[in-house]
C-alpha cells in the first residue's frame, strides 16, 4: 500500500492549496500563480549546495521546503491570447 502525503502550498495572494502528493519521500513543487495548479518535482537541490547556503549565512540548516512559482503552460497561452498585438 502506497502512502500519500498532504502538502500545503502557500501563494503570495494569501490563498493556499492542499495537495495529496503521490511521492511519500522528500520532494518539491511547481505552482502556477494564476490557476494555482501544483505539480510535484521528483528531485531535490544538491545537499552540498544547501550546506553551502547554510555556511554562507552562518545557519545550521535542519530542513527545507521549496516551491517554484510562475505561470503554467495553459495560463501562459491564455495570457498571450489576451495580449493585444501591434
Amino acid at each position: 500500500m502506497r502512502r500519500k502525503v498532504l502538502d500545503r502550498i502557500e501563494f503570495a495572494d494569501g490563498t493556499h492549496s492542499l495537495r495529496l502528493c503521490e511521492n511519500e519521500h522528500h520532494h518539491h513543487h511547481l505552482a502556477c500563480t494564476k490557476c494555482h495548479r501544483v505539480v510535484e518535482l521528483d528531485f531535490c537541490l544538491d545537499p552540498a549546495r544547501i550546506e553551502a547556503i547554510g555556511r554562507q549565512q552562518s545557519w545550521s540548516i535542519a530542513g527545507h521546503s521549496i516551491t517554484l512559482f510562475g505561470l503554467c503552460n495553459e495560463c501562459r497561452k491564455q495570457a498571450r491570447a489576451l495580449t493585444p498585438r501591434p
